[in-house]
């Protein structure tokens, strides 16, 4: 081999060179995104040709030129299909990229480059070959056979035909940003072909100079443009055909007259197996059992609304959204019809609001049932209590020895029950809303007093100290449910004697700032777990649920409390820790008449 320098060989090794750089750039920096692999092939065919013709160019012989042009055709024959194949792939054309699609592309470009290696043996790419010396340097000269003319180059042009279509659509169907992507491919893909169309047409000013590879110069830039610029390989539109027909949703493309224009498969398989005649039909004819809704909905420029087809079992619920359609003047042109199926959505709003009904029902149900048993058994028991208690004070009579504690049994007991009834007949009131508040101005010593005449017992029999404490910053007079209050106090105090086995009830009044005023109750019981304090005021819970648990009762006590201090406006908070006992506060407005008039004032101002 031999090889000699001239004019042409500096350019196209730039050239070589671009196509080089550009391809490891891709392959560095976007390997396994879409589109990038026969982007890869077809920056790899250019830089292939353009190296191989360089080094035609340069070399003496006839023998290496034959060589050289035969390598070139692995870049000539391919970098049309890598092209067609990345314009497929980038402008969503899914169908086209199917393992048989692509096998049966590749087979013109297969048998070319057999022939073209085997040339001498048949003549069907080349009739004659020889060493034109006329010009400044030894140039390869041809007369090509049928199977370049007839079969390689028609189908080459056909494959780069078919992508300038898809590219040209692309550019009238996507945002603008992509636009700009489409545009610099259609720039890079044009340079060679018009280069090589002046080539083989023999218009060319360089009759035996082949101008493809010189043109693959534009072709770097405009990709390397639409990479930088428009992050092509990064930023891939997907077709509008793809989304379209993928969509779920039933989507009827209307002109202005109201007729079906376009529609994607979900709106086919709506409408049934004859939807491809129904092209050019009013939609009034097409869904004719929603016609006289649809006349209406058709009236409005847009709307949002829900439609019914068939009945009984077998409906369907859509939710129809009617919008108008503009051109590229801002001037409506259509409408889109987008029908959403909600039939499960509607389905399951439906079930839950059967169940929310049955739920309230069984709830107002309860609580009915929970009053009348309660308000029953109060009589009762009233009776039962108050003969017990004749009993234990030798009112009708003295006592054995023997009948004292089966009677302070009896006594005691029964006034669990009370307690439990009572319960059990307030959270009934509170569910149903018939607890009242009624407001009255009283002194906060007034509870203090109520608590130690009433608790004070029970806490000498426990050996418990029960003191109480009025802060100086405490107001003499505050406004408020004093009864409520009298028995959100007991319940604490009653519940601190209950878990308490030693120590002491502290019950404080205190101050908070000129609007607030609080309840303390502390006690040295046990305490409560962190876990269990998220749950202490749920109704019917309490932290031991055992049947042979120490402490009786429903857990009613805490929930009922917390829902009084709600109603009086007021907020209750506990803290505690195991072995070191339980501080509940409690804090309330001096006014929850005026707490409640600003509240609604505020909500009404947001």
């Amino acid at each position: 081999m031999t090889f000699q320098y001239n004019t042409y060989v500096l350019p196209l090794a730039i050239i070589t060179i671009e196509m080089i750089a550009l391809t490891i750039l891709v392959w560095r920096r976007h390997f396994g995104r879409r589109g990038v692999v026969p982007f890869i092939m077809l920056m790899v065919g250019g830089a292939i040709w353009s190296l191989a013709y360089t080094l035609e160019l340069a070399a003496v012989d006839l023998n290496t030129k034959i060589l050289f042009t035969k390598v070139a055709y692995i870049g000539i024959a391919t970098s049309p299909v890598g092209f067609f194949l990345f314009v497929a792939e980038y402008t969503g054309r899914e169908n086209w990229l199917t393992p048989k699609y692509i096998i049966s592309i590749f087979v013109i470009p297969v048998l070319t480059l057999i022939l073209t290696w085997s040339n001498e043996y048949h003549g069907l790419m080349y009739q004659r070959i020889w060493l034109d010396t006329s010009g400044p340097f030894p140039n390869f000269s041809s007369i090509r056979g049928i199977w370049f003319w007839g079969v390689h180059t028609s189908y080459s042009y056909m494959l780069m035909l078919l992508a300038v279509i898809f590219l040209t659509q692309s550019i009238y169907r996507t945002p603008q940003f992509y636009r700009g992507q489409a545009t610099t491919l259609l720039i890079g893909v044009f340079a060679p072909w018009v280069g090589n169309a002046i080539h083989l047409s023999g218009i060319s000013p360089f009759p035996n100079l082949d101008l493809t590879p010189f043109a693959f110069a534009v072709t770097g830039l405009a990709f390397a443009w639409s990479m930088f610029g428009y992050r092509l390989l990064d930023v891939i539109p997907t077709a509008r055909d793809t989304v379209f027909e993928s969509m779920d949703d039933a989507i009827l493309v209307l002109d202005l007259q109201d007729r079906v224009v376009d529609m994607n498969s979900a709106g086919r398989a709506l409408i049934g197996s004859g939807a491809r005649s129904i092209i050019g039909m009013p939609l009034t004819e097409v869904m004719f059992e929603q016609r006289t809704l649809l006349e209406q909905f058709l009236k409005v420029g847009q709307l949002r609304n829900e439609i019914t087809f068939g009945i009984g079992d077998s409906s369907r619920t859509f939710e129809l959204r009617l919008s108008p359609l503009y051109n590229r003047r801002d001037k409506q042109n259509g409408r889109l019809m987008v029908l959403r199926d909600i039939t499960q959505r509607k389905q399951v709003e439906r079930k839950l609001a059967e169940a929310r009904d049955q739920a309230l029902e069984a709830l107002r149900l309860k609580s009915r049932i929970l009053a009348v048993v309660s308000h029953d058994l109060r009589t009762p028991l009233g009776a039962i209590l108050g003969y017990a208690e004749m009993l234990k004070e030798e009112m009708l009579g003295p006592l054995a020895d023997a009948q004292r504690e089966p009677v302070d049994r009896i006594v005691a007991n029964t006034n669990q029950l009370t307690d439990l009834v009572s319960d059990l007949l307030d959270q009934a009131q509170l569910e149903a809303g018939k607890i009242t508040i009624h407001v009255s101005q009283f002194t906060p010593s007034k509870l203090l007093n109520t608590i130690e005449a009433a608790m004070g017992p029970k806490a000498k029999e426990k050996d418990l100290k029960l003191s109480t404490e009025m802060e100086p910053n405490m107001p003499t007079m505050v406004r408020g449910d004093i009864s409520r209050l009298n028995q959100v106090l007991t319940n604490l105090v009653n519940n601190a004697l209950k878990f308490t086995e030693e120590g002491e009830i502290k019950v404080r009044i205190f101050g908070v700032g000129d609007t607030h005023w609080g309840i303390e109750v502390a006690d040295t019981g046990p305490g409560i777990s962190p876990k269990d304090q998220e749950h202490i005021f749920d109704p019917f819970w309490q932290v031991d649920f055992s049947e042979t648990r120490e402490h009786r009762g429903v857990g009613l006590g805490l929930s009922i409390v917390q829902q009084l201090v709600e109603r009086l406006k007021g907020k209750i908070s506990v803290e505690s820790q195991l072995e070191a006992g339980t501080k509940f506060t409690i804090v309330l407005p001096l006014d929850p008449v005026k707490e409640a008039i600003d509240e609604q004032a505020a909500r009404t101002n947001r």
